[in-house]
């Protein structure tokens, strides 16, 4: 039968395989598709694991094209990476998006099943789904789900353009593993894209709050500075206003509203002999300036009040 559904048994040619050993065959089979896994292994950028992946699928397999399907939200679908034998097979960025190819393609792919077809022109195929591989010069295929997280992510496809060709068992079971390792690094690939995201995000978390941090931090600065600037200013008249004081010979001190003597000139200190801790922040009508009188004493808390 020209077009397989590959389930448990694969159609082989005998024609082709008999120039091996069976075991010879499963030896070279599996030596593939371990370099090609180790390939796509190499780089966690997705592009590169896509097209690293055609490249080797089109060398191994002989070809036309070799491509990637991947599947939209909505289930149509772009070829997102393709290796050709020649250009003229060429079909990089397509896009489709038709009922028949969805109703014939999709349900056996959900089931993770591979579908091989040798000869489109005499496969048993609805006239739609003929036309539509037709359309982009298909006359034998190879294709096999892609699955990331155990869904279905797209397609890993091998296409003859030329001329009908059988494939192999050999050929659809190295399709089909390298399929499996192309999920893995896709989700590998997700995964440290996620992760670099995380990280970028954080550390623009971070510069921002440095940043914050570093603004706030120039303010308090520029503020502290303010306050230095005042405070010196502050103290620079205090030193005026002393020098003025003390100039004075007569008896001049500072009150506060409620009577206690804040401050009083040099003139004053050296005429009573005392220094000035033992009258400044003292009832100015209780020192004893005025304790020869009692009279003097309230007169001065007469006028403080």
């Amino acid at each position: 039968m020209a077009d397989i559904d590959v389930r448990a048994s694969i159609d082989t040619d005998d024609s082709r395989s008999s120039t091996l050993p069976c075991h010879r065959d499963h030896a070279i089979g599996a030596y593939r598709i371990a370099d090609i896994a180790l390939q796509i292994r190499q780089s966690s950028d997705l592009a590169t694991i896509w097209q690293t992946t055609v490249d080797a699928v089109q060398q191994v397999l002989g070809c036309d094209r070799a491509l990637i399907y991947q599947f939209a939200a909505d289930m149509s679908g772009q070829v997102v990476v393709e290796a050709v034998a020649d250009p003229q097979w060429s079909i990089l960025g397509q896009t489709v998006h038709d009922p028949c190819f969805e109703a014939d393609w999709l349900k056996p792919y959900d089931e993770q099943q591979a579908r091989a077809i040798a000869d489109v022109a005499a496969a048993n195929l609805s006239p739609c789904y003929a036309e539509f591989l037709a359309g982009f010069q298909v006359k034998a295929n190879l294709v096999v789900p892609v699955l990331c997280e155990s869904r279905l992510w797209g397609l890993l496809i091998a296409h003859h353009c030329s001329a009908p060709r059988p494939w192999l068992s050999e050929e659809i079971v190295t399709l089909q593993q390298v399929a499996v390792h192309l999920g893995i690094a896709i989700q590998q690939a997700s995964l440290v894209a996620q992760l670099q995201a995380a990280k970028a995000d954080l550390e623009g978390q971070v510069a921002t709050r440095t940043a914050a941090l570093e603004q706030a931090n120039q303010q308090l600065a520029a503020q502290i500075a303010d306050r230095n600037a005042i405070a010196a200013d502050l103290q620079q008249r205090e030193g005026f206003l002393r020098q003025v004081l003390d100039s004075l010979v007569a008896f001049v001190g500072v009150l506060t509203p409620e009577g206690i003597l804040v401050e009083v000139n040099q003139a004053t200190i050296n005429i009573t002999r005392v220094t000035r801790e033992e009258v400044v922040g003292q009832p100015f009508a209780e020192i004893y300036w005025w304790a020869y009188s009692t009279v003097a004493q309230d007169q001065i808390r007469a006028a403080i009040a």
